[in-house]
């Protein structure tokens, strides 16, 4: 079937609009169907965790309030031993005051398996040696008995066991070595005579930070089992739950108890991720190999290795109602969808009948009458219109026929009046013809702007050759004035080149004069520091005479000194004889010391006399530079004077250089102008003749 008729077309178009519509409305329907199924799975799913999640936290807690029964009986014993230690206290327990408090915490808690209390050498009561093989003590003596029941439920006494080998005796060693409580990896014991999975929870006997002993609790986990066992009403006993401890060894499972002692990694598949998440004491809740599996930390006393509680839940148990849901759902969207398409084609057989009664009152299919439309909104007119049906055309085509017959006149009409016929007056068809009624009134305008262009260019004519003369005249006689101009201004520029070179010599004497009386000036001074640089000479050599003369006098005393000494040598007799001679040779010394003070003194007075002699001519010649310097300022006045007369008769002579300059320049441009003008002139007289050449093309008197 063709589809190339605009009824086809529309058929076409509005019918793939319909499907379209068909498709997204279905699509957009199963999309939202399936996202509210999916929301309600994720709905489920987020709800059980939540559930299980808050299942995981209760039983977690119920676990960890088991344990720290134990634990928190531990602690108490722990913290009453640590008395003992402290010698500021007078409370003393002995060994045998232990063993009963022990046995009688034993007695009163059946879920203990044993109990135990461990202390360093001579740690206790330093009595050591004394209780060797004893009950409770080993070789070495040491406290460290542990109660627990025998066979028949009789509670009796002996010493820990390999308390210092590492792994088995971490119930002693891990307490001495982090100073904390902990909790031990499970293990098998047998508990009068039956295989038992159980677990130490031990607390450190410390003062003021030093660890003295330990007090631990070997406490069964068959109760954690039966905790385990409660859990499995989850999900209709689909659910399951792990306890494990912080190495990831299984304490308890739901409905599995064979599995209590075993490794969680011989059971499930993700056990690393399961072992980083405990290990950290975090929590965890994730969706993994179709299970919703939740990891909860129980975290017992300040123990530092917490322990787990794992519930692992089916998915499809989680989400049952909801993927029930879903296939509803596709159900659903199949039946809409055709139901969708059903009408969909319906529709498309109504558009068909109802688009063929659309069309016909064009009388050609759209895309023949938009090339024609186009053709004729582009100026082409030649267009051949296809007759159909008996010679025949009609609605839209006819009409496009007439308004094509119509502008084809038009043009015509246009093309006279563009040959300069514009005798005719009336174009109009009918009173609504806006096209006719404007050429009408282009032709009559173009007729009234033609006759006065006429008339206007006969006067240019008449005038321009009038405007030619006074040009020429007005061209010459500027001419003449620019010659005269040019002769005043070569004259006034050689005068200003002389005053211009005057006033630079002026204002070189000037630079001249100010460096003569600044070189005076710096003389002045530079004389005036001498003076006073002898000045100071003169005073220091007065006090270098002075301290001369105390040199002299204290030469004098020491010779007078020395006199007396060689006396009392002398009446010293042979005693003396060593210090006369230290006093002849200090007297030699003192006549030497004023021999030199005299010379000293003698130069120094030269010196001083000089000097008055130096200072005398230096105020000479400064009142010599004083009177140069004097002369210097009054020559360079004058000089200045002179060179800022010189500068100002020069900038007025540049001024009327310029001034002539602008003058001249204003000349030329005068005669430029009067020489242009008398061009345009002609040119205007031609141009005018031209134009009424232009003008006689059209006919505008009705024949």
């Amino acid at each position: 079937m063709r589809i190339n008729t605009m009824k086809m077309k529309i058929a076409f178009w509005a019918g793939l609009c319909l499907i379209i519509t068909a498709i997204t409305i279905i699509s957009y329907s199963s999309f939202i169907m399936k996202k509210n199924a999916e929301s309600a799975r994720q709905q489920a799913i987020a709800s059980a965790r939540q559930y299980a999640a808050a299942v995981a936290r209760q039983e977690a807690n119920y676990i960890k309030a088991v344990l720290e029964v134990a634990l928190d009986t531990a602690r108490a014993l722990a913290h009453a031993l640590s008395s003992v230690v402290e010698k500021e206290n007078n409370v003393r327990f002995d060994r045998h005051d232990v063993n009963a408090m022990l046995k009688t915490v034993l007695e009163k808690n059946p879920d203990f398996v044993g109990i135990g209390n461990g202390w360093e050498p001579n740690a206790f009561d330093g009595r050591d040696s004394d209780f060797i093989h004893l009950p409770g003590h080993d070789k070495t003596g040491r406290f460290i008995p542990y109660w627990s029941r025998d066979i028949n439920g009789n509670i009796l006494a002996a010493p820990l066991i390999d308390y210092e080998k590492e792994g088995a005796g971490d119930y002693y060693l891990i307490p001495r070595k982090t100073k904390k409580e902990c909790i031990i990896e499970p293990y098998i014991y047998d508990v009068q005579g039956v295989p038992t999975l159980m677990t130490t929870l031990a607390v450190p006997i410390l003062n003021k930070g030093k660890f003295y002993g330990m007090t631990g609790i070997d406490f069964r986990l068959d109760k954690l089992q039966e905790i385990a066992d409660n859990t499995q009403y989850l999900y209709d006993n689909t659910g399951k739950m792990f306890i494990i401890s912080h190495r990831g060894m299984i304490a308890a499972a739901s409905g599995s108890p064979d599995s209590a002692g075993k490794s969680l990694q011989t059971i499930e598949d993700d056990y690393h991720q399961d072992m980083a998440v405990i290990q950290n004491g975090k929590q965890d809740i994730r969706i993994q190999d179709d299970l919703l599996k939740i990891v909860m930390p129980v975290h017992i006393g300040y123990t530092d290795t917490p322990w787990a509680v794992k519930i692992n839940i089916p998915e499809y148990k989680i989400t049952q109602a909801a993927d029930i849901q879903m296939h509803n759902t596709n159900q659903d969207r199949w039946i809409m969808a055709f139901i969708s398409l059903c009408c969909t084609f319906t529709a498309l057989f109504l558009l068909i009948f109802i688009s063929g009664r659309l069309t016909s009152p064009l009388g050609a299919e759209p895309d023949v009458l938009s090339n024609l439309a186009q053709k004729i909104a582009k100026g082409d007119l030649n267009i051949e219109f296809v007759r159909h049906k008996q010679n025949k055309i009609q609605g839209v085509y006819a009409s496009m026929e007439q308004m094509s017959a119509g502008l084809m006149k038009k043009a015509k009409i246009a093309e006279a009046i563009a040959n300069g016929d514009l005798r005719r007056s009336n174009y109009s068809d009918s009173d609504k013809d806006i096209l006719g009624k404007a050429l009408e009134k282009m032709t009559l305008n173009l007729r009234t702007v033609i006759s006065r262009i006429y008339e206007a260019s006969s006067h240019m004519a008449e005038g321009s050759e009038q405007l030619s003369q006074a040009a020429e005249s007005l061209s010459q006689g500027a001419s003449e004035q620019a010659a005269s101009f040019e002769q005043t201004t070569s004259s006034m520029v050689e005068i200003g080149s002389q005053t211009r070179f005057n006033a630079d010599n002026a204002g070189h004497a000037k630079k001249l004069a100010a460096q003569a009386r600044e070189y005076a000036e710096n003389g002045i001074q530079e004389m005036q520091e001498m003076i006073d640089a002898m000045d100071e000479i003169n005073k220091s050599s007065k006090s270098i005479a002075k301290i001369i003369k105390n040199i002299d006098e204290i030469a004098f005393q020491t010779n007078l000194l020395s006199l007396n000494a060689a006396v009392e040598a002398a009446r010293a007799g042979r005693h003396g004889k060593g210090f006369a001679v230290v006093a002849g040779e200090v007297r030699s010394l003192a006549a030497q010391s004023a021999k030199a003070a005299k010379e000293t003194e003698e130069l120094i007075e030269g010196t001083i006399n000089r000097i008055k002699k130096g200072n005398q001519i230096a105020g000479q010649t400064a009142q010599v530079l004083k009177k140069i310097t004097e002369s210097a300022i009054n020559t360079s006045e004058l000089i200045a004077e002179i060179a800022a007369a010189t500068n100002e008769q020069a900038n007025g002579i540049a001024q009327i250089n310029q001034g002539l300059d602008q003058t001249e320049q204003v000349t030329q441009q005068n005669t430029a102008s009067a020489e242009e003008l008398a061009s345009s002139a002609v040119l205007f007289a031609n141009q005018a003749e031209n134009l009424q050449k232009l003008i006689l093309q059209f006919k505008i008197d009705e024949k």
